[in-house]
């Protein structure tokens, strides 16, 4: 029984955590304006930064676009998006 208790208590330390963390980073959101961002670039970055890091079992990351160039663009905080397209 207390094995349960530890292992519960532990996941809602992480929940409090990520709640925490949620919280600090949308208020720093808020005080941030945000730019475009030019998902192209911003992807081909993520791309060769997450192949600059070698794996045992050799697994790179391969990016592709279809068709003709397009322009993607958003509003948002490239640091910020960077983090979700490598969540």
């Amino acid at each position: 029984m207390l094995g349960v208790l530890k292992h519960d208590v532990q996941r809602l330390d992480r929940l409090i955590s990520d709640i925490s963390d949620a919280s600090r980073l949308d208020a720093e959101l808020q005080r941030q304006e945000a730019a475009p961002v030019d998902l192209d670039k911003l992807l081909v970055a993520v791309v060769a930064v997450a192949n600059e890091i070698k794996r045992e079992d050799g697994v790179m990351v391969t990016l592709t676009f279809g068709g003709s160039p397009r322009i993607f663009r958003v509003q948002g905080h490239d640091s910020r998006l960077s983090q979700v397209i490598n969540n």
